[in-house]
């Protein structure tokens, strides 16, 4: 799930946990899970607020 995750956010840095989880059908929880396990492992990092801010991808894919 993080992979596919991890893809989305590094085609649209402004997606929202709203459109991930509608892009691949899961919920906003089981998405919110995905993210925080990809900042955890340092892949991704937030960029300024929830509005206005961006997912800055750390590796590549």
């Amino acid at each position: 799930m993080s992979e596919k995750v991890l893809k989305l956010i590094n085609h649209n840095p402004h997606i929202t946990t709203i459109t991930l989880a509608k892009e691949l059908d899961k919920s906003q929880r089981t998405i919110e899970r995905a993210i925080k396990s990809l900042k955890t492992e340092n892949k991704i990092e937030r960029v300024g607020g929830d509005n206005g801010g961006y997912w800055k991808v750390i590796v590549s894919i």
